[in-house]
């Protein structure tokens, strides 16, 4: 990335900090990838039917979302629904804006959309969380967003299992997500903005609470891996289009994480 001189400041903390950095870097550009997803061709990520209990729940993913993401009808980043009566906690955009969709255990129906629009043709760090009392968004760990919502969430399961840049039911149109996907988790517990901050910048291992976690890390074939030790492989494919997800560079090989980290500090 190259972009590390200076950005501590001098003394063994600044220099501490900076060689921490240094190292992510070069671990991450060894064997970062993502995957760029074409709407039109419908591709997505396929993976087994995830269900997580009870009223604790964060989605969380780094995308860069092409421009067309600013009219698209939507685009599922993580789809975990395939109508008003089974969402899981979906995480979408929706003619520009971000939206978390939870549909409680007693049948009702929620929809949490974001006041402003996505950023788009640059990474951001998108995450949807519920906490019993209340549904949130959140952009580069930084809450926007949140609507009142109450019970469990509904366990039912979707037509398609969990879908990665894809819908998961199965009437067709406009619903898949057109741009890069990266770093993607699944909880059974509430993430804190600082949680969300601090980890976006670096990848995690396997821990209490995290259920699912796609890395995109392997560049090449059309399996991905679960990070989280759980077992929840995905499958590079399309629902009724042509080709699969292409490999592309990763996300901590694109931001400067360093910089990131410093305008988290308070």
């Amino acid at each position: 990335m190259g972009r590390l001189v200076g950005a501590y400041g001098g003394g063994i903390a600044g220099t501490a900090l900076a060689t921490r950095a240094w190292f992510e870097v070069v671990l991450a550009s060894q064997h970062d990838y993502a995957l760029r997803f074409a709407a039109t061709s419908q591709q997505e990520v396929a993976v087994p039917n995830i269900t997580i209990e009870g009223d604790q729940y964060t989605v969380e993913a780094w995308v860069w979302a092409a421009p067309d993401m600013l009219y698209r009808q939507t685009g599922s980043i993580v789809g975990r629904h395939a109508a008003g009566d089974d969402c899981r906690g979906s995480l979408d955009i929706t003619n520009g804006r971000l939206r978390l969709l939870l549909t409680t255990a007693d049948g009702v129906y929620h929809e949490l959309n974001a006041a402003s629009l996505v950023p788009v043709a640059q990474w951001v760090h998108l995450a949807g969380v519920y906490d019993g009392h209340l549904a949130r968004l959140y952009l580069n760990g930084r809450q926007t967003d949140s609507l009142a919502v109450t019970g469990a969430m509904t366990t039912g399961v979707t037509a398609r299992g969990t879908r990665i840049g894809g819908y998961a039911g199965t009437v067709g149109g406009a619903c898949w997500f057109d741009g890069i996907i990266d770093e993607v988790r699944l909880w059974s517990v509430v993430r804190t903005p600082a949680q969300l901050r601090a980890n976006r910048l670096r990848p995690i291992g396997p821990q209490p609470g995290l259920v699912a976690y796609w890395r995109f890390d392997e560049g090449t074939g059309e399996s991905t891996a679960d990070g989280s030790g759980n077992g929840y492989p995905g499958t590079l494919t399309n629902y009724d289009g042509v080709g699969t997800p292409a490999w592309v560079p990763g996300v901590f090989t694109q931001v400067d994480t360093a910089a990131l980290r410093m305008a988290d500090e308070p």
